[in-house]
């Protein structure tokens, strides 16, 4: 999945994924008057060239004048096809708080009504905010990165996940890896037994790299600015277990 930063204004609001049978699906933000405003999943089953194949669900609450959003959506699905968002939270009604939410729908998602939300974290301030949701089966995995909270606290890259009854934000937990302040924005998920990550850096500088479980004897090569988390929960959710090493200038790849 690609990684969702809130630090560019011109970011895209939409988020690109295929389903387990490898059908095209968006969610994307819109704000045309007067009757199509909020945030949409849109869905295509078979010939998709076609415009008239594709089919759209609003998956946000209005009430006229008032439209949800859920802004920089990153998208992915269970091994179902069932699928989970999360995005930042914004103009909520029924008193919701404004946050990072995780959105899921289990069946007969181009029905509204069975699309379900719930307030995760605060996303603190500033333009780092960023997420990446990637999923273990049914499981979701979110790379989270915090902005800046009071007292200097904050601007932290944080692994966190859930493995059952998501839609309660008491069965998620979280761990928070370790690295230097405001290291880690930005932060992309790979779904295989290595981890890495890029500091903001760029290549050429003293760029960081944290890496999870990597045996002494493996060679991982790592993309600046991804992060590969381990399958196994108990390992991953140690904070010893997310150690940091440094590169010197001159590539972003290890060996």
């Amino acid at each position: 999945m690609a990684a969702v930063s809130t630090e560019d204004v011109n970011t895209p609001q939409r988020s690109f994924a295929l389903d387990p049978q490898g059908r095209p699906r968006f969610i994307y933000l819109d704000n045309t008057a007067p009757d199509h405003r909020g945030t949409f999943y849109a869905y295509c089953d078979d010939q998709c060239l076609d415009l008239g194949a594709w089919s759209e669900t609003k998956i946000s609450l209005s009430n006229d004048p008032f439209y949800e959003h859920y802004y920089y959506p990153s998208l992915a699905f269970t091994d179902q096809g069932q699928p989970r968002v999360v995005g930042d939270g914004l103009y909520l009604l029924q008193g919701q708080p404004l946050a990072i939410y995780y959105l899921a729908c289990d069946s007969n998602c181009d029905n509204s009504g069975n699309w379900e939300r719930v307030p995760l974290f605060d996303r603190g301030s500033g333009v780092n905010v960023s997420w990446d949701l990637e999923m273990n089966g049914s499981a979701p995995r979110l790379a989270f990165y915090e902005g800046a909270q009071l007292g200097g606290a904050g601007d932290t890259l944080y692994y966190t996940w859930c493995n059952h009854d998501c839609l309660n934000a008491d069965n998620w937990q979280g761990q928070n890896l370790g690295l230097g302040w405001s290291d880690g924005g930005i932060p992309t998920w790979n779904w295989t037994p290595r981890a890495a990550l890029a500091s903001p850096m760029p290549c050429t500088m003293q760029a960081a790299w944290g890496i999870a479980g990597v045996p002494a004897t493996a060679s991982p090569l790592v993309a600046h600015g991804s992060i590969e988390p381990l399958r196994h929960e108990p390992t991953c959710t140690a904070p010893g277990r997310w150690p940091t090493r440094r590169t010197v200038a001159g590539g972003c790849g290890m060996g």
